[in-house]
């Protein structure tokens, strides 16, 4: 099971900024007697194609689900290159990409899977969609509207009422932050330092996508120590992540004219091991 959460950002010009997905890393399993055994704390969710801007996260069943987002990776180039997307790419593309590469192979998915696919058209359109694997193993597509230029725009997975508390918690100390990067990802991040869902947990994952290039994977630096994808991982060639959304380096310090963030609200509300 997952936590889920995606954002749009906004810098006061027409359409979106950037756009973010990010999930926890835990992999669990469901026993006989309801409760659930712990598999894995640092398992892949988010993906990120570096040719084309496409990010992907998943929650639900995991089997199969690392080869398809392989493939959808590699057919974006084709897809996107084969069909001219105009004004409604946002409503059909994800349909095509999935379409391209389900017809090829089944993966063994199975059902109750969602994989989020966050993409971009031009500098300034973004889109989400979310693409269920129902019983017939037939995928339904459901794309999130942006409304407001800026903001949350999905919470998803066995863990969003954590996730939810834990927003809520920060609103009640700072409300006028509400919608803002510091505020979706120091409420997620907060949520996964003492998980209160069994089935959500490990560190959090980052994938972005900004006005050019391909999809970035982002570094967390969490509980002290530096994560890519999940796992333990000291690379120099991306950025990372802090607590407080900072753009930092693997052993956490912030980067050169890197802006730094306050926290939320005060007293400080939670507490990291050293």
């Amino acid at each position: 099971m997952t936590a889920i959460l995606s954002w749009i950002t906004n810098d006061g010009k027409p359409g979106a900024a950037s756009l973010y997905l990010a999930s926890d890393s835990r992999i669990s399993r469901k026993r006989a007697d309801g409760g659930y055994d712990v598999l894995d704390d640092n398992f892949q969710k988010v993906f990120a194609s570096p040719q084309t801007p496409d990010i992907f996260a998943f929650c639900g069943p995991v089997v199969g689900v690392p080869a398809l987002i392989e493939e959808l990776i590699k057919a974006a180039v084709q897809v996107r290159g084969a069909k001219g997307y105009g004004e409604r790419a946002e409503s059909v593309f994800s349909e095509d990409l999935f379409g391209c590469v389900l017809k090829q192979r089944a993966f063994g998915v199975q059902a109750g899977l969602s994989v989020f696919h966050g993409y971009r058209f031009g500098t300034r359109r973004f889109g989400l969609t979310k693409v269920t694997i129902g019983d017939n193993q037939a995928p339904t597509f459901s794309p999130y509207g942006f409304g407001a230029d800026w903001g949350l725009l999905a919470v998803d997975g066995k863990g969003d009422d954590m996730v939810e508390k834990k927003q809520e918690e920060y609103l009640s100390l700072e409300a006028e932050s509400k919608g803002y990067s510091r505020w979706l990802w120091m409420s997620f991040y907060a949520s996964l330092v003492n998980a209160s869902e069994v089935t959500c947990g490990g560190a959090p994952q980052l994938a972005g996508l900004y006005g050019e290039n391909g999809g970035n994977v982002l570094g967390v630096y969490f509980k002290g120590a530096a994560f890519v994808e999940g796992k333990l991982c000291v690379r120099a060639d991306i950025e990372y992540r802090d607590e407080l959304f900072q753009r930092v380096d693997a052993s956490g310090s912030r980067l050169p004219n890197a802006q730094p963030h306050a926290r939320m609200g005060k007293p400080r509300i939670f507490q990291f091991a050293p």
